[in-house]
C-alpha cells in the first residue's frame, strides 16, 4: 500500500467509483467554491488504497481488546476506587464497554459503603464513651448520638469558650456551629470537630486551607478533579513498589494530597445528616476533588489492599470560588512537571469526545506495542511517551485534518502511518552516518514492527498545522 498523504492545495471532488465507507468518512471534504475560504487539507488516495480497510478491521479488534483497559480512564469525576472497580468489571466479567448505569451503580455502592463505615465508627465511639466514667471523659459528647438531646443540663452554660445560644447551636470563637458536630474536651477547654464522613479528622484550620488525617479507604472514595491527568494504574503500582522497596525504613509518602472544595456549591444538609441520606452524601462528595496526588492515592490503595500500609495519611483541603481558580491552582502545582497542552486545552479547542478519541487510540496503540512506550517525557528513539503522543496528535491537528470521528478511525490511521514508515529503506530512517543509538533503535523497530517513534515526520508531512486548534 502506498503511503496516505495530504495535499495542502488539492481538493478532490467525489470519485465516480465507490470507496469503502471508512475511507470516504476520512477523505471527503467539499471543494472550495466561488472564492470561499478553503477547507482544511484533504487526504488524497491513490490506487490500492482500498487496502486501508484492513487497518480499519485490525483497529476495531485492537481497540475493542484494549477498551477494557482504557474506558475507565475516560470517566471523569470518579474516585480512584470507583475507577478501579470499573476496570475490574471490564476485566473479570466480560462486560461490554461501561454504560452510564454501571457508573451510577458504582457511585451508589460507594456512598452506601461510606455510610456503613462511618455509622460503624460512630457506634464504636458512642459505645466507648458510654463505658467510660461519665461526662468527665476527655471526649464526652455534647449531645446524645441517638436523639440529639443534651447529655448535660440544657440550662447550664458549657464551661470554657463555647456557650450555648438560643438557636440550638454552640458558639465557638464567635462562630455558630450546628450542635452535634462537635464534642467537648474538658482537658483543653475546647470543642472539637467530629470526624467528617468524607474528609476524616480535622487537625488544623489555617483559614486559607484545612489539614485532615484520613483513612486510606475513605481517601480513595474522594472524586478526582474532572480535568486531571488520566489515571494510570500501572503508574500507581510502580509508586507503591518504590515506596516499599527499601525494607530498612518505614514507608514515607512525600508531600500532601491536595483536595479542593467547591465553595460555590453549598452543602444542603448538616454533615451529621449525610449518613442517613445517600443522595445528599453523593452530592456532598462531589463538592470535593483530588487536584494533586491521584497516583499517590492509587499507590496508597495498593499498599493498603496488600496490608503494607494501614495508617491514616494527611491531606490538605483548599476552598476555591470557581472552576477558573481550580484550573489555576492545578497549573501552579504542576509547574515543576509541565502539564501537556492537550490536558490544559479548553472545551472550545478540544471537545470531550475528541479528548477521549485521542486517549482511546493512544492507549490501544500502547497496548499493542508496550515495549515502545516509555515513562520518560524525554525518551529516546524508537520510544514514545503516552501523554506526549496524545499532545503531538492534538497539536498536529490530526483529527480535523483528516476528519477523524472515532477512536477506531484514529487507530487505523496510526497503523497505516506505521506501515508506510515500515516500507522505507534503512537509509531513510537514520542519518548518513548512523550512530549506535540509531542502529539499535532501528533494529528494535524492525524486530517488533513499530516505527512511529523512529521517524516522527509522519505527523506534519505535506500538511498545514492549525495553530488555533
Amino acid at each position: 500500500m502506498r503511503r496516505l498523504r495530504v495535499s495542502a492545495h488539492i481538493y478532490r471532488t467525489p470519485p465516480a467509483t465507490s470507496r469503502p465507507a471508512c475511507l470516504w468518512r476520512l477523505a471527503h471534504l467539499p471543494p472550495s467554491i466561488g472564492g470561499a475560504t478553503p477547507q482544511p487539507p484533504v487526504r488524497t488516495w491513490s490506487a490500492g488504497d482500498s487496502d486501508f480497510t484492513s487497518f480499519i478491521s485490525k483497529a476495531k479488534l485492537l481497540v475493542e481488546k484494549s477498551r477494557a483497559q482504557i474506558v475507565w480512564n475516560l470517566i471523569r469525576g470518579l474516585s480512584i476506587e470507583e475507577k478501579e472497580k470499573l476496570l475490574w468489571i471490564e476485566n473479570h466479567k466480560g462486560r461490554k464497554p461501561v454504560e452510564k448505569q454501571d457508573i451510577m451503580d458504582i457511585e451508589a455502592e460507594t456512598d452506601a459503603e461510606i455510610a456503613k463505615r462511618e455509622k460503624a465508627k460512630l457506634y464504636l465511639q458512642q459505645w466507648s464513651r458510654n463505658n467510660r466514667e461519665g461526662p468527665s471523659s476527655p471526649t464526652a459528647p455534647l449531645t446524645d448520638a441517638k436523639d440529639g438531646r443534651d447529655m448535660e443540663n440544657s440550662s447550664d452554660d458549657i464551661e470554657g469558650d463555647g456557650d450555648r445560644v438560643s438557636d440550638g447551636t454552640v458558639s465557638v470563637n464567635d462562630k455558630a456551629v450546628p450542635e452535634g458536630e462537635r464534642v467537648w474536651d474538658p482537658k483543653t477547654g475546647q470543642l472539637h470537630v467530629e470526624d467528617d464522613p468524607i474528609l476524616g479528622k480535622l487537625i488544623c484550620d489555617l483559614e486559607y486551607k484545612r489539614l485532615y488525617t484520613i483513612e486510606i479507604p475513605a481517601l480513595t472514595r474522594i472524586p478526582v478533579w474532572d480535568n486531571n491527568r488520566h489515571y494510570k494504574q500501572e503508574r500507581s503500582h510502580r509508586i507503591a513498589k518504590d515506596l516499599k522497596a527499601n525494607k530498612n525504613r518505614r514507608i514515607i509518602l512525600p508531600g500532601l494530597i491536595t483536595i479542593y472544595e467547591k465553595e460555590w456549591e453549598k452543602q444542603a444538609v448538616p454533615t451529621t445528616a449525610l449518613l442517613d441520606n445517600l443522595e445528599e452524601l453523593q452530592k456532598a462528595r462531589k463538592r470535593f476533588g483530588i487536584l494533586d496526588g491521584q497516583h499517590r492515592v492509587g499507590a496508597l490503595k495498593k499498599l493498603h489492599d496488600d496490608g503494607d500500609y494501614l495508617k491514616p495519611v494527611e491531606i490538605e483541603v483548599i476552598r476555591l470560588e470557581g472552576e477558573e481558580q481550580v484550573r489555576d491552582l492545578f497549573n501552579d502545582i504542576n509547574k515543576a512537571e509541565p502539564v501537556q497542552p492537550v490536558d490544559k486545552a479548553s472545551k472550545s479547542k478540544l471537545s470531550e469526545k475528541d479528548r477521549e478519541i485521542l486517549q482511546s487510540a493512544v492507549c490501544s496503540l500502547k497496548a499493542e506495542y508496550p515495549k515502545f512506550f516509555s515513562t520518560s517525557l524525554n525518551c529516546r528513539i524508537p520510544h514514545l511517551h503516552q501523554d506526549k503522543l496524545r499532545n503531538m496528535l492534538f497539536e498536529a491537528n490530526v483529527l480535523r485534518r483528516f476528519n477523524i470521528k472515532t477512536d477506531v478511525d484514529l487507530f487505523a490511521w496510526l497503523l497505516s502511518e506505521n506501515d508506510a514508515i515500515a516500507k522505507k529503506d534503512d537509509s531513510k530512517l537514520t542519518s548518513k552516518s548512523p550512530t549506535k543509538l540509531e542502529k539499535n533503535a532501528l533494529k528494535k523497530s524492525r524486530e517488533h514492527g513499530f516505527y512511529l517513534g523512529m521517524d516522527r515526520s509522519w505527523l506534519t508531512s505535506d500538511a498545514d498545522v492549525d495553530d488555533d486548534y
